[in-house]
């Protein structure tokens, strides 16, 4: 379900994410239409490095469990 809601959502560009490889939760929602908005350039870059930091370090914890 999460999948089709983004899917429809954003069916105007491709989601540029792994999230969906791992769970289904508010988290990772608000990860992937960060990442949704990194291809439409909308987000300054120390922002967008800051916010890859925080979901790379999302999702060695994700792997962890």
């Amino acid at each position: 379900m999460f999948m089709t809601e983004t899917s429809i959502l954003h069916s105007n560009r491709p989601m540029r994410t792994k999230i969906f490889k791992y769970t289904e939760s508010a988290v990772e929602y608000r990860f992937a239409i960060v990442s949704s908005l990194f291809a439409d350039n909308q987000i300054k870059n120390f922002t967008r490095r800051r916010i890859s930091g925080e979901m790379n370090a999302h999702l060695v914890r994700i792997n962890r469990q």
